[in-house]
């Protein structure tokens, strides 16, 4: 996965978005990385739970950020958000 560029690698979320996709929701991933698989170094303490701590807030801060999409297509009668709708308050 090196030679190939791999960066990051995630077990999971492929299942979580594939059947979100088929149940016709939205589904998002946020990951945090604790461990180096190229050298064997893990992340734990608080280093971990700053890691944790920090994906639950991005988590959050993007269904604040959906919501404010959905209102501002939802105002402009679209079927779809489209950035000439962007309008932030």
């Amino acid at each position: 996965m090196t030679r190939q560029g791999v960066l990051n690698f995630e077990m999971e979320a492929s299942a979580l978005l594939v059947l979100a996709g088929l149940g016709g929701c939205r589904a998002g991933v946020v990951c945090a990385v604790y461990a180096n698989r190229r050298t064997g170094e893990f992340v734990a303490g608080a280093g971990k739970d700053r890691a944790e701590a920090a994906a639950v807030e991005t988590g959050l801060e993007s269904l604040l950020i959906l919501a404010e999409l959905d209102r501002q297509k939802s105002m402009a009668g679209a079927v779809r958000w489209r950035p000439s709708l962007w309008a932030p308050e």
